[in-house]
Formats: structure tokens, sequence, C-alpha cells
């Protein structure tokens, strides 16, 4: 079990979400040798040498001692950047020694301050071997061995753990159609997202999607981290789009279906403990098998709650066996398909209404435009891009798959300054441990660990966007908003590509820049005539001129003359860089408001505390905001009152000390109910009789018992108080969820807006795309 948040060390500042994700899923809680010692290797300095169980100190110890958890996040730091600056070494991505310690101290320290995160599967993994000495065998993957360049099988699950988070899988023929969903199932085991397009393979679409869930049901957990996609011309498109629909549906009548057989049999149950088991004696176990049979449950079902009652069971709970929900699925269009869809009366019109009411209908499939993702593809000669990674961020060749990272945006903001100097050195870092991620992983085949390990994309992207917007006090709904949101993405993207020219020229260039050099600086140029504000087909052009910090666009715009320039004499190491992905539990392991490039969703969060009670507290970004609009300590205070609420009735409107006391409310019952207020969503929760006593209840108030142990009775409307009164009340004790009705004006009410149309977050997402050498992982609520 995961040791309590008060027992192990963490930074000062985490939250308590953020201690219990790291606790719970980066922690190891057990197998840890207690006594290490350093294995000496030659070339490599003594900081950076593999640890192992010292047998001899550990016989030494009583048995129960000679094993134990991490209890210090300074561990998990150290084993994850410590295991990178190893390999990192060996890769010969640094200098000298200086550089390396160099590395690993800032990593740490990034770590620490949450300023940027890997994806989730790799903190419970990376560095055991490296630390601690710890092995694992491995489960059928593959890597490419660094001496001979050989793709060969692992054997070790902790030496090289599995560090590419995205995946891309290729589609074999029919009747190999269970490696895939083989190659599937690890990728999924490992915490990652997977893949593939099914248009190559002759079989019924219909056939392939039912026995594929194979591949999620190995992987509990993993269903929606795997997608399907298919070209809009391939025949078995319509079945594609026929088939997701018609899953939705069974899923959402097998739902109801259990609910309406629970609650009919427990209205049997209910019936035969009031009147007896004989339907000929009991008028209600009679009529409430009749409504059974009405609704259509089976007899078998009513015969079997009359043996559950004999058996003396009160109630029961039907399972409605969930079945595997379907992946994500995705269609590939072009532009001849779009163009013919506008035209009625053709089968493309017709198809397209069928993809817009399954798009209703279930939320699939999601559309790929092919034509302009092959425009800004970087190794065209080695294939078409053909499938992503389910939310559309990783975009490349089959049988490839990218690391992960995020940074978080907000851990920039300082003083009313972001750090663009800072942020962009920040991502130079992550885009090298990313980068040597591809030289320690091992893959879910051998095709892929060849693919990956040439090309070597990688999947850097921020987080908690719109909290940096909203600490900024710009709208997110706004053109200064999106200029800002463009800026940063052009930094992350332009340092990133850098620090890969960099690194190309000290290693060398992946191995396919010799075929697709002269496509990837033509992508590169568009990248860079989009930062000089030019107009480039498929990218909207920085928008320096609503951008309110002129050294975001200037340090954007460095980067990318930077990057072109060393790219164009050295290569680059990496065939992508950037996609901006959903961080998941990473952004409440950051501390971040927001994830991804999504706007906030709410103002205030219940945040749990460590001694296991729940507090209001408004996001972090919220006072910045006020302060950058320039209200005052009293002003700022008003609102975040507003939206936290008192917790306190002294002072509130209509049900308030005063009021209670003329309804006989003495000065104790008065401090039991203030002490009950912190953390409630509803006052109502705390007028009952177990805050305020059987007896008060009772005799002073006068309420019957069979009230009082009525669960729906609403004591206050009893003493007269009116749903509007109540109301009034409950948002000052419990705050707000919106600004409405704040001291605030409305235009700076903008800048926290949280409901925001679906166009707002498009017109986002454009301003970032033509940034990125990905795509972009988010649904807007339509």
């Amino acid at each position: 079990p995961a040791p309590a948040c008060d027992a192990v060390e963490v930074p000062a500042g985490w939250s308590t979400t953020a201690c219990d994700i790291l606790i719970r899923r980066a922690m190891r809680h057990r197998g840890v040798p207690a006594r290490l010692m350093p294995v000496p290797e030659r070339g490599v300095p003594a900081f950076l040498w593999r640890h192992v169980p010292d047998h001899a100190a550990l016989e030494a110890l009583p048995p129960q001692d000679r094993h134990i958890p991490e209890t210090s996040a300074r561990q998990v730091f150290d084993r994850m950047a410590g295991a990178w600056t190893y390999w990192g070494w060996k890769a010969g991505c640094f200098a000298d020694a200086a550089e390396a310690q160099a590395y690993l101290d800032e990593m740490r320290h990034m770590l620490a301050r949450q300023m940027g995160a890997p994806a989730m599967g790799q903190w419970a993994v990376t560095g055991l071997h490296w630390a601690y000495g710890l092995d694992c065998p491995d489960e059928g993957h593959w890597h490419v061995d660094p001496g001979t360049g050989a793709v060969v099988q692992s054997d070790d699950a902790w030496m090289r753990p599995s560090l590419l988070d995205a995946a891309i899988q290729s589609a074999p023929e029919a009747e190999a159609m269970p490696d895939l969903w083989r190659r599937e199932a690890r990728q999924l085991r490992q915490g990652g997202v997977t893949g593939t397009n099914l248009g190559g393979v002759a079989a019924p679409m219909a056939d392939l999607l039912s026995a594929g869930d194979a591949a999620a049901v190995l992987a509990p957990g993993g269903a929606r981290d795997r997608a399907v996609i298919c070209d809009i011309d391939h025949p078995g498109a319509e079945d594609l789009i026929a088939w997701r629909v018609t899953q939705d549906d069974r899923r959402a009548s097998r739902r109801t279906g259990a609910r309406l057989h629970q609650a009919h049999l427990n209205r049997i149950l209910a019936a035969i403990r009031a009147g007896g088991a004989q339907p000929d004696r009991n008028p209600g176990l009679a009529q409430a098998m009749r409504d059974a049979r009405h609704a259509m449950i089976p007899e078998r079902m009513l015969h079997r709650a009359l043996e559950l009652a004999d058996q003396g069971i009160s109630g029961i709970e039907v399972d409605d066996d969930r079945p595997v929900p379907p992946g994500a699925m995705a269609l590939r269009v072009g532009c001849d398909f779009m163009a013919a869809a506008g035209r009625p009366g053709g089968q493309a019109a017709a198809l397209w209404r069928q993809i817009g009411h399954a798009a209703w209908a279930a939320g699939d499939p999601a559309l790929q435009f092919r034509d302009r993702i092959a425009a800004w593809h970087t190794c065209p000669h080695d294939g078409p891009i053909r499938a992503s990674a389910p939310a559309g961020d990783f975009l490349f060749l089959d049988d490839t798959g990218c690391p992960r990272a995020w940074v978080n945006l907000a851990a920039f903001w300082s003083d009313g300054r972001f750090d663009a100097e800072g942020y962009a050195h920040a991502c130079g870092l992550w885009a090298l441990t990313l980068e040597i991620g591809h030289s320690m992983t091992r893959a879910p085949s051998g095709p892929m660990a060849r693919n990956s390990h040439d090309f070597r994309p990688l999947g850097l992207g921020y987080t908690n966007l719109g909290g940096l917007l909203m600490a900024m006090g710009l709208a997110y709904d706004g053109d200064a908003g999106r200029a800002v949101c463009g800026a940063v993405t052009a930094i992350m993207t332009g340092a990133t590509y850098l620090r890969s020219a960099r690194i190309a020229a000290r290693t060398g260039p992946f191995a396919g820049w010799a075929r697709n050099g002269a496509a990837m600086l033509r992508v590169i140029g568009q990248h860079r005539a989009a930062a000089q504000g030019l107009p480039v087909q498929g990218a909207q052009p920085l928008d320096a001129a609503a951008c309110p910090d002129p050294a975001l666009i200037g340090t954007a715009r460095a980067l990318w003359d930077q990057a072109a320039e060393l790219g164009r004499r050295h290569g680059f190491r990496n065939a992508q860089a950037t996609a901006i992905a959903p961080a998941g539990p990473v952004t409440h392991l950051l501390d971040a408001d927001t994830d991804g490039i999504a706007p906030a969703t709410a103002l205030v969060h219940d945040r749990p505390q460590p001694d296991g009670s729940h507090r209001r507290t408004p996001c972090a970004a919220l006072r910045s905001g006020l302060r950058m609009l320039g209200l005052g300590c009293a002003e700022a205070r008003a609102v975040t009152a507003h939206l936290t609420g008192h917790a306190s009735l002294a002072r509130a409107p209509h049900v308030n000390h005063a009021a209670l006391a003329g309804h006989g409310f003495g000065p104790d019952q008065i401090a039991r109910i203030e002490a009950a207020l912190t953390g409630i969503r509803d006052i109502r929760c705390v007028f009952n009789q177990w805050t305020l006593g059987r007896d008060f209840c009772r005799g002073t108030l006068g309420i019957p018992e069979e009230r009082l142990a009525d669960y729906g009775f609403d004591l206050l409307a009893h003493l007269g108080f009116t749903p509007a009164q109540i109301a009034a009340a409950n948002a000052h004790v419990c705050g707000s969820p919106t600004l409405q009705g704040a001291p605030i004006t409305a235009t700076d009410a903008a800048v926290f807006a949280c409901d925001l149309p679906a166009g707002a977050h498009l017109a986002m997402m454009a301003a970032a795309q033509g940034f990125l050498s990905g795509g972009i992982g988010h649904s807007p609520a339509l």
C-alpha cells in the first residue's frame, strides 16, 4: 500500500493532490535495497555510476529491514534525472562531465519546482535499474543495440523502460491481426496510447473493430487510448461509421437495461419485506411483479428475486457488465472529398451526412485532413502519414513512437512577467531529455524499435495555457490571448528544433535525413515564415501587433532563425519535435489550473487537505489575473470571497446569527453550525439533528420525530426561510461557481470566463497549429 502523505518528504508548496499522485503513481512502495554500492564504469563520471544492492551489507541487517520503500520525492527526482543523464552520457549528448552535471541539476530542479514533467508512465519505472539495480522480466519488447545497431529482443523491462508514450502501429494482413492486437496490448499496458490505420487490411471493417477490442481487454482502462483510422475512400469507411454508432447504442441500451432491472427487482424485494412473498396475499408484490413484466423484465429474473428474498437479501445491485468502450476513430479526408461533400445529391454528400450523424450520436469519427498534414510532413520520402495517436497529437510514419513531456507555462510567470528566455531554455532541456529517451527505450515491436530509433520523433508539449493567460489578465477568447499562445508555441518548437540541430552537430542527424533533408528544411522554412508574420498556407502567422509582450515575439523569431540556420548546416537529430496532447494526471502533478491548450473549466476547486477534509480554493492564476487587471487588494479579496465563500453565517443575508436566534438558536447551537460550515457545499447539510442535537430539534424547534428521520427534510424551510433566501445565504457561505454578481466589471470578468463557445477553442488551436510539428489533442465541448 502507498504510504500516507505525511510520511513522505515532498517539496514545499506542492498541493495534496500532486503529492498523492506522486506517492501512488511514481514512488516505489517496496523492494528498494536498503544498502547500495556503485558499479564503476570506465569513461563514465563517478556521479553517474549505476548502483546495485550491497548484498554483504544487506546480510548484516534484519530480514525485514533489507528492502524498503521510497520515502522522499528526492529519490524519485534523483533516479529519473540520473538515469536520463547516464544514458545521455552513453549516447554522447554531453561535451564533458560539467555539462552532464549541470543538466542533472537543472532537470532535478525543474521536477521539484513543477516546471515540467514526462508522461505519467515514466515516473514509476525510469531509473529503477540505474539507481537500485532492480530488474524485471520483459514481455516481448524490442530495442536497438547501441553497439551493433541491430534490433534485438529486450530481456529486462526496467533497464530499458518503455518510454514511447504515443505509438502508431502498422496494420498487417487479415490473418496476422492477432499480432497487431498483441502489440497494442503491450503499448497500452505500459500506460501509452496507440493508433492504427486499418485501411489496408482485406477484411470486413466491423469484424476487425469488434475483434480489435481484445487489445483493450488485455489492458484494462486503456480502451480510449487506442485509435482506429481509415481513409474516406476505403470501401469499409461506411461500415466503420455505422459500427461506431451501433456500438454506442448497444452500450447505452445495456446500461439502461441494467438500471431498469435493478429498479424493478428492488421494488419486488421491498414489497416482500413489507407484506410477504406470496403475490396472492400481498397486493404490493403482485403490482410490483406486474410492473416488472410490463417493463419486459425476464421471468427468470423475477423468480431470482423471490429466491434472494428467501435468503434474507433486501437489496441488489445489477452490474451492467459494461463492454469495453470502442477506441477513438478517425477518417482521413482530402480536399477532393470536402469539395464533393459540398455538392448536394452525390455519394460524398450522403457520406458527409452519415459522418455528421455519427459525430452527434457517438462523438466519433474525427476527421484528419490528409492534404494539409502532408504539406507539413518532414519525411515524405519514407511514406505518408496514415495514422495518429488517439488524441490526434502524434502524427507520423507507421511503426513509430515518441516519448512525451509537458512544460508548465504558468511556472515561468512571476512578478508580472513571463520569462521567455528561461522557458526557451527549459524547452531545450526537455527536448534533450526526450531525445535521450530514444536511446534508452524499448518498443512493442521490432519495426517500431527500428523506425523510432532512426527517425527519433519527439512529443514535447505544454500545459496550463489557460492558467497562464488568466494570470496575465488576458481573455482566452481574445486577440491578445491568441497571440501569446502562438508566441509560446513558436518558442517551444523553435527551441526544440534548435536543440535538435545542436545535437545533430555533435552526434549526426537522424537516419532518414539524407532522403528527407530538403523536405524537412522546407517545413522548417514554413514554420519560420509564420513566426516572422508572413502568410503561410495552412498556418496563422504570429500576430506581433496583438501580443502584449514584445519579448515573446523577439525570442520566437530569434530561435527560428537560429534553428533554420543550424539545421541547414548540420541537419536535425529528430524528424519531429512538438505536439500538444492532453496532459491528464500530469496536469494535476504540476498543480496546473488547466490542461494542455484548453481554457479554465472552473475558477474554484475543492482541494483535499492533509487532514482528509476538502477546502474550496481559487485557482492559482486568479489572484495574479486580478492584480494584472488593476484591482486593489480589497477588491481582489471581495472577488475571491465571492467565489470561495465566507464559511460563516455571521454576515450572511437572511439566514444569519440574528435570524437564527429569533428562532430559538442559542450560542451553543450557532457555534455548532459555524464549526460544521467548513468545506460544505450547501448550508442545508449542517442543519440537522446530528449537528444541533435531537433534543434541541424536538424540544425547542418542535420538529416531529418522523420528520427528523426523513433524509429529505429541509430544516431551514421548516423554519420559514424561502428558497431564494436560502440560496442567497448559501452563496455567501459556500461561494458561487461563477463571477456573476461579483464586484467586477464585465470586461474584466471575460478574462476568467469558463463557458467559452467551441469557436474560441478552435481559434486558439489555429493560433498554435502553425508552430507545431505534430497536432493538437483537444476536444472542445459543443
